[in-house]
């Protein structure tokens, strides 16, 4: 009895221990749910999707349930239908994809998506279900698809005025009638005709009408549509009749549910019924309903903001799964196991966005945001001391500390315009990138007091990112469109340095940087629009003559084809590189590519990297232009003072993944032996871990018993020593 509580112990101790971080070679799916765009009601279920998944709210105690890719296998999730008579679900995505979700099973269908002869963009803006048939509406045309037997009967492409391409974004019936929102009017045909000859279709696209049309529904058996800053339209015996309430809003979307027509007008929510009554619905958490569904549980409102709120018109419940508030993250940080995001906060033009998105956290699974913090056009997050910065290029700097809450800007400090646009510290001191700025690097002391420098460099006045190199020198990324290259500057020296493509002064792929890293032997990498390169000692670029070392692989300049976007290193001082193609993997010495994730071999949201963050323990953040992810590796940071950590264990019959052994020293020898002193595998820490497949030098899995682990350090000076129970 006492042997099987301290197992049990023992089994309990391992799981809190190791709750940050995820199973080894696992993926996880970081969805916002904050902007859900579609709802739709199935079996008594809610189904709301925001663009990178799908929550489920099971009445009546609203308990929700996540599906994200893998599962879904896609992301820019458009709209949802409901076929009730099947008791399936429809989800149509802006790549093109159709998914059916029935119970537990998910049908996927590919054809949209990847039929060659549609060229442009496949994305599926609405699905209007009518009898045994779905009616798909795109950017090419209408597909109608066969629920029954879950197959493609027609395709009606190029249906405008004189056969050419037209995008269709909604689709409603009337009769024996199917119309047709799209980027040229309105326009309806009879179901029993020829609809893919675009000559058969009769259409509404004179005067006011010829305009593009998003919203067309059919309620109390007519059709109603809206023109922005015009008004709703009846449709009534062949014409359309501007009705006379809501007229000039801005902007509409029209919703036929249940015995109601709701409205938005602008960003207020209004119900009208079949006696043509009109109210308005309010609640402090619509900011932008952005679809309207009545259900069993009261009515259903996604909004861009808060998620969905479900309530009866007096009563509301905001009903949101944990996830960050956006999807699109700039800038990824750590600092002690959190993990930052943050949205960013300028255009193309590198002129403030205008994004107002709060500072998000991650810690032990779950999502968080702090009030009080810069949520304006936010660039960066770094933690000096006791205090935390905040960056922002609109805003300034924020320092919070126990005792202040100050925010520096153009009007109090040397900070020109505002405009943040890096971090980073070193010392206790916070480095401030400032553009557009005659004084583009500043220094705030752990007084609060600046100091400030410029350089005779007409690029340096634009630093969009910057890294501090094991030396303490600051190494600036500038716009590749304002003259790009890297400047280099040593504060004890007060020397700077002009990095370019230019032979001996450099030496890069090219002077369009767009990424920075230092890895564990000092080395500082760049990442250009021609590949990479890195500078193996930082303190030599002020020698006058310095070149890039561009790596060979294959042949070739390492990724010589590919825009470096983001480079992280890992605890193994692996190279992660991450592109507009995906995500590769290189060892640390960049001589044997390890790993290559895109979003057909990976669940990644999008193929475009954001950026990369590899975390101290093993889980490398993704940040996309579609959304975030990450992927549980088999590296974290060494250990200065190492311990033996064993998960799981023990090892049940039932296990197929990696045990996990970590708190070691980087690339410790990790030698596992039975009690007669027999090896079973002998492996390498990637940084502080080491991974067992649980199979011998044979590959087949060692017999139920205990089994001793033995890490002998690089130098051969330390060994550590545990157990591990093997149950088969």
């Amino acid at each position: 009895m006492r042997n099987c509580f301290l197992l049990l112990f023992w089994m309990a101790w391992c799981t809190v221990s190791f709750a940050q971080s995820a199973p080894l070679d696992s993926w996880r799916l970081h969805p916002s749910f904050n902007r859900v765009c579609a709802a739709a009601q199935l079996d008594g279920k809610i189904y709301a999707a925001s663009a990178n998944g799908i929550f489920i709210v099971q009445p009546p105690g609203n308990e929700t349930e996540k599906i994200t890719i893998p599962l879904l296998g896609s992301t820019a999730i458009l709209t949802l239908a409901a076929d009730a008579a099947r008791t399936q679900l429809l989800v149509g995505y802006a790549t093109g994809q159709l998914d059916i979700l029935q119970g537990k099973n998910i049908f996927r269908f590919n054809r949209i998506r990847t039929t060659p002869e549609i060229t442009g963009s496949k994305a599926i803006h609405h699905i209007g279900i009518k009898n045994n048939h779905a009616y798909v509406a795109t950017d090419f045309g209408v597909v109608v698809f066969d629920l029954a037997q879950r197959e493609i009967r027609e395709t009606w492409r190029n249906l405008g005025p004189a056969g050419e391409l037209q995008s269709v974004y909604q689709i409603a019936f009337k009769g024996d009638s199917i119309f047709l929102a799209t980027d040229n009017g309105i326009q309806g045909g009879n179901l029993n005709d020829n609809l893919s000859d675009f000559s058969r279709w009769r259409r509404f696209d004179q005067g006011g009408f010829r305009t593009t049309f998003t919203s067309l529904v059919s309620f109390n058996g007519t059709l109603y549509t809206a023109i922005a800053y015009d008004g709703v339209y009846l449709y009534e015996e062949g014409t359309w009749t501007r009705q006379s309430f809501l007229i000039g809003e801005s902007a509409y979307r029209l919703f036929a549910s249940g015995a109601s027509l709701y409205i938005v007008a602008g960003n207020r929510l209004f119900r009208f019924n079949t006696a043509h009554e009109m109210e308005e619905i309010t609640s402090e958490l619509f900011t932008n309903p952005l679809c309207v569904l009545e259900s069993s549980a009261g009515l259903a409102v996604g909004d861009a903001q808060n998620g969905l709120a479900l309530g009866n018109g007096t009563t509301w419940q905001k009903i949101l799964p944990n996830g960050p508030t956006f999807d699109v993250a700039f800038r990824l940080y750590e600092y002690r196991n959190r993990l930052f995001a943050v949205s960013g906060g300028y255009t193309d033009l590198f002129t403030p966005a205008g994004i107002e998105q709060p500072v998000n956290w991650f810690q032990l699974g779950g999502w968080s945001t702090n009030e009080g913090w810069l949520s304006r056009d936010v660039t960066d997050v770094a933690y000096a001391g006791n205090k935390v910065c905040v960056g922002s290029f609109s805003q300034g700097l924020q320092v919070i500390s126990d005792t202040e809450n100050l925010i520096f800007n153009s009007g109090n400090s040397p900070l020109t315009g505002s405009r943040v646009s890096a971090l980073a510290t070193w010392g206790g001191a916070v480095w401030i990138a400032n553009y557009n700025s005659l004084q583009p690097l500043h220094k705030l002391n752990p007084d609060n007091t600046f100091q400030s420098y410029s350089f005779p460099v007409m690029a340096a006045r634009y630093p969009l990112d910057m890294v501090i190199d094991k030396l303490g020198q600051i190494w600036m990324r500038l716009n590749p469109a304002t003259g790009g290259g890297i400047l280099v500057f040593n504060e004890n020296t007060n020397n700077h340095v002009y990095l370019t493509e230019i032979t001996g002064s450099g030496g890069l792929p090219s002077r369009n940087v767009f990424s920075l890293a230092v890895d564990r032997n000092g080395f500082v990498w760049a990442g250009t629009d021609a590949g990479v390169a890195y500078f193996s000692n930082p303190a030599g670029v002020f020698s006058g003559n310095v070149n890039a070392v561009k790596p060979v692989y294959e042949g070739r300049f390492l990724l010589r084809d590919e825009k470096i976007t983001a480079i992280t290193i890992d605890g193994g001082n692996r190279k992660w590189f991450g592109t507009e193609r995906g995500i590769w993997l290189f060892d640390a010495t960049v001589t044997e590519q390890l790993r290559y994730f895109n979003t057909t071999s990976a669940p990644l949201p999008s193929d475009e990297i954001q950026d990369l963050l590899a975390t101290s323990f093993g889980e490398v953040l993704i940040a996309t232009a579609r959304g975030l992810a990450s992927y549980q590796t088999d590296a974290t940071e060494p250990e200065e003072t190492p311990t033996i950590r064993i998960f799981p264990n023990p090892v049940p019959a039932t296990f197929t993944g990696w045990v996990r052994i970590s708190g070691l020293t980087a690339e410790s020898t990790v030698r596992i032996t039975d009690l007669s002193g027999r090896l079973i595998w002998q492996g390498r820490s990637n940084g502080g871990l080491a991974a067992w497949n649980v199979r011998d030098h044979g590959g087949q899995r060692p017999p139920t018993g205990i089994y001793l682990v033995f890490a002998i350090s690089a130098d051969g000076k330390e060994t550590l020593a545990g157990k591990l129970a093997l149950i088969n």
